[in-house]
């Protein structure tokens, strides 16, 4: 446990670093916290929420809404169990390669383009494209095509994660707390539940002793030398090409491995067994943690503030969970619900109390 401290910090930092980013975004771009149904399809595909509508139709449709997205991002997962289970790996990796690229020229160059408008800052087309196609190059090759410096393949992982998330803000507000919720109940059954896609997905891949394809944050290289069989990673982040989130870490060698490591995977580092050195992070956790942060900063900055400090807090919590049962865990339930308790508890009890005494200097 002496590099406890090493790893929640190499894990906490970036996704600080990331829901700090998608903060800036919300504020920068979207001051004023407007909302677009069909920014992302799939997160509206039945109810198109409107500010006219009554709290129960609101509340109806955005539950099947987050209903039918949880169904589409399982059955994506199943696909890629299918997939995987056929040997079409490479094909995968091509999809995610071209996911890849497409999400850094599509939605990271429209983020860019919007911040360099704002910015009143002029720049020719042909060298924005040029820059633009070899920045997504870059991108969708260091992560899946070659090998590449590690804090080069986290810089783009935080890039893509608050490409994703600022994308993800635009969801009505009903639709997105319902979704986050609904992530979070289905994060725990891909985990935990012998039949979740990602449980099978690990199986599959430390039967065939492969890796399975994925957006993970590795927060150190990997320094394990004496292992029998190569550590399994995979996230379910939802961006257009995975789902969701899970924390790992290996078991002692004793017995029948049936860790199923979807989003963080602690390494032992040095022969110690219960060392917390190098975890790694599916980009799906980065992503949702965001969305809630990015919601939350569309409000004022006391709940975003509140929701921000949750969702370490859940983390943590996460990953002592994580050290001492030593079994794959999901990610986002317990920071989720957290955020999600803090959030409501500072927008209705906290701030209208907290912010009319000190604004009339009656507590400061």
């Amino acid at each position: 446990m002496e590099n406890l401290g090493e790893g929640v910090t190499g894990v906490c930092f970036p996704v600080s670093v990331c829901m700090l980013l998608t903060v800036f975004l919300v504020k920068t771009l979207n001051p004023v916290g407007r909302s677009n149904a069909d920014a992302v399809y799939i997160a509206s595909i039945y109810y198109h929420e409107d500010a006219s509508d009554s709290i129960w139709t609101k509340f109806e449709g955005s539950m099947i809404n987050a209903m039918a997205f949880v169904v589409i991002v399982a059955a994506m997962t199943y696909g890629l169990v299918l997939l995987l289970k056929h040997g079409y790996t490479k094909w995968i990796y091509y999809y995610l390669g071209f996911s890849g690229f497409t999400t850094f020229f599509v939605i990271s160059g429209a983020i860019i383009l919007e911040l360099l408008q704002r910015a009143e800052i002029g720049v020719d087309w042909v060298s924005f494209v040029i820059l633009l196609t070899n920045f997504a190059l870059v991108g969708g090759v260091t992560l899946f095509a070659m090998p590449a410096p590690l804090l080069l393949k986290q810089t783009y992982l935080i890039v893509l994660s608050c490409s994703v998330a600022y994308i993800f803000t635009f969801i009505p507000e009903w639709t997105a707390w319902v979704l986050l919720l609904g992530m979070s109940a289905y994060d725990l059954f891909a985990v935990l539940v012998d039949v979740g896609p990602l449980k099978k997905l690990v199986e599959l891949a430390e039967e065939r002793d492969e890796d399975i394809p994925a957006l993970v944050y590795q927060s150190r290289p990997s320094t394990s030398k004496n292992v029998s069989r190569e550590r399994i990673e995979t996230d379910h982040a939802v961006v257009p090409e995975q789902e969701g989130a899970g924390m790992s870490s290996p078991r002692p060698q004793e017995g029948r491995e049936e860790d199923s490591e979807p989003l963080v995977q602690v390494e032992e580092a040095d022969g110690h067994e219960h060392s917390l050195s190098g975890i790694k992070l599916g980009l799906g956790d980065f992503i949702f943690y965001s969305v809630l942060v990015g919601r939350a900063a569309m409000f004022d900055a006391l709940t975003t503030a509140a929701c921000f400090v949750a969702i370490l807090a859940g983390l943590g919590c996460t990953l002592m969970w994580l050290s001492i049962s030593r079994r794959a865990l999901p990610a986002l339930p317990i920071s989720v619900a957290l955020a999600t308790l803090f959030y409501f508890l500072s927008r209705f009890a906290l701030e209208p109390v907290i912010m009319p005494m000190v604004c009339n200097m009656v507590y400061f």
